[in-house]
């Protein structure tokens, strides 16, 4: 296990180890100060605001997230295919 899958799994347990029934920011926030030195925290900080950044692209907008590469393709491959039947029709 490298450094960082440590670090989530100590984030992970820190977290679980609370019994309440909600986990909020401000827990995530106790959990960081109280559990991990300054270094790890900026290295968990780091990894968490990729992981959110990203989900956040996936909640705004999943069809671009997903499938904006697949449907150019698609697009690509509809115009190319009308061009052709197009050509000989003339």
């Amino acid at each position: 296990m490298n450094n960082i899958d440590e670090l989530l799994e100590r984030l992970f347990e820190a977290l679980e180890s609370d019994t309440s029934d909600r986990t909020d920011e401000e827990k995530v926030k106790q959990a960081l100060k109280t559990e991990f030195s300054e270094n790890e925290r900026e290295m968990l900080m780091g990894v968490l605001d990729s992981l959110f950044g990203e989900v956040t692209k996936m909640a705004e907008n999943p069809k671009n997230y997903f499938f904006s590469n697949e449907q150019e393709k698609l697009d690509k491959y509809l115009a190319e295919r009308d061009k052709k039947v197009d050509s000989t029709d003339q």
